[in-house]
């Protein structure tokens, strides 16, 4: 994604729709949405991209090699959330351990006294070590396996790593019953 936009995981999930089934009506269907909005959408995210992900010929669709690279990069967004939220929804009596959380000193002002104490407060088992640094410093750490988690302010892209808003990391330990339950479709990672 370009500029200030936070990518949605709508967005992912209709790109991996395509690919998985291959035809755009089949893959609409499922999605429950016409086609020509699918079309539509897709159309737009490779002109925000500026780059083609799908190759169409007659009723068949293939990833080109950029939309491979989405794809992959994609399906690690999904597994990754979808460990955040099942890990997040299980009974703390399950959860225990360490959680190492980076974060920006902007974003560490923000996240300290508005969701931090819910989540001890639902999670009392776990011990929750906070590293605040630089966004830079934080992306190498959790690169190389040293932090679980890293919150920022705006994410730059980057390959290999899955982003949410902080509005998705409330919604998911508020208990708000209005909230998505998690994705049918867990990989693990």
């Amino acid at each position: 994604m370009m500029g200030d936009e936070i990518m949605n995981f709508q967005e992912l999930d209709y790109v991996l729709a395509i690919d998985r089934y291959k035809n755009c009506s089949k893959a609409a269907e499922k999605l429950f949405i016409t086609q020509s909005a699918l079309n539509k959408y897709i159309k737009n995210l490779e002109n925000q991209l500026n780059v083609k992900l799908f190759y169409y010929q007659d009723r068949k669709v293939s990833a080109t090699p950029a939309g491979k690279r989405y794809i992959k990069a994609a399906c690690s967004m999904v597994r990754l959330y979808d460990k955040m939220n099942l890990e997040i929804n299980a009974s703390d009596e399950e959860l225990e351990g360490e959680l190492k959380i980076g974060l920006s000193l902007q974003a560490g002002s923000y996240f300290l006294p508005r969701i931090l104490p819910q989540f001890k407060k639902q999670f009392p088992r776990i011990k929750v070590l906070l590293f605040e640094e630089y966004a830079d410093s934080l992306e190498k750490k959790l690169k190389n396996g040293q932090l679980d988690i890293y919150i920022v302010n705006q994410p730059e892209p980057c390959s290999g790593i899955a982003y949410i808003t902080l509005d998705q990391i409330r919604k998911s330990i508020s208990g708000d019953p209005e909230k998505k339950p998690p994705r049918k479709e867990w990989r693990p990672l």
